[in-house]
Order: C-alpha cells, then structure tokens, then sequence
C-alpha cells in the first residue's frame, strides 16, 4: 500500500525539505497569478477586474497581494474561478 508523503517524512524514507504536491501546485498557482497581475500582455490579464482606487486601499490598509477590486462571490462556479481564488487568497 502506497505511504502518504508524512508517512515517508517520518519513517525516514523521504527528506523532510521536499514539498508536498499540494504545496508545490499552490506555488505554481501563485507564479502564474503573479505572471498575469504584472503582464498587460498576458491573454489572461483582461480577465482581471478593474484596479482598486488608491483612497480605498489607504483607508483599508489592505495586506493584499494585489491591487484588485473583489469580485462578489455570488454562486460556486464563480468561486471555482482560478483568477476569483487568488484575488481572495490572503485577502483577511
């Protein structure tokens, strides 16, 4: 029977410096949100909704990563959204 990844760590089997395959997806999902935030050209970029007034973000503080406006998570397939994920990840 196949050992989860902890199983591996602890037994000694596998080095305790490797990431899981959750964390690695999560640092592909954040490179390319960031390669589409800072490339116009990016055919994703136009999906992006409008830039956050600057008043607002002072007033709020934000800790973003980004300088988005949220987009309202009305129903699941919206909140499935790759772009509607990250503009929310780290958001509170």
């Amino acid at each position: 029977m196949w050992k989860t990844q902890k199983e591996l760590h602890e037994t000694g089997l596998c080095r305790s410096d490797i990431l899981t395959a959750a964390e690695l997806i999560e640092d592909m999902d954040d490179n390319l949100f960031q390669r589409i935030l800072r490339d116009n050209n990016y055919i994703l970029h136009a999906l992006l909704p409008d830039r956050r007034r600057s008043l607002e973000y002072e007033l709020t503080g934000s800790p973003r990563s980004h300088d988005r406006e949220l987009v309202p998570k009305v129903n699941s397939l919206i909140e499935s959204n790759f772009l509607i994920r990250q503009l929310y990840k780290n958001c509170y």
